[in-house]
């Protein structure tokens, strides 16, 4: 329960009407798109939203992609949890 009304102590009638309110939990996160990202910039979007960074590397087939997020799992838009851990694949020198 988050709150009630009337408030408590205060005095009611005999059969008067208690409305209680319950929480339906932590809100969910939308997670954002960080593809494209550079691996920090990445993270720090995450962080600030209340996520977690699960980083792994694989091979860029592109030397721009080095140090870029080349993959994200879940993708952007889908709800979470906070504090989710989001992975991210991140481009290294083959």
């Amino acid at each position: 329960m988050i709150r009630q009304s009337p408030l408590p102590a205060q005095r009611v009638d005999a059969g008067s009407t208690v409305k209680i309110f319950v929480s339906s939990g932590a809100a969910k996160v939308i997670v954002p798109e960080v593809l494209g990202e550079t691996e920090a910039d990445a993270i720090a979007k995450l962080e600030d939203l209340g996520l977690a960074a699960d980083v792994r590397y694989q091979d860029a087939p592109d030397p721009a992609d080095v140090g870029k997020v080349m993959d994200q799992i879940p993708l952007p838009g889908v709800e979470v949890d906070p504090g989710y851990s989001v992975r991210i694949f991140v481009g290294q020198t083959p």
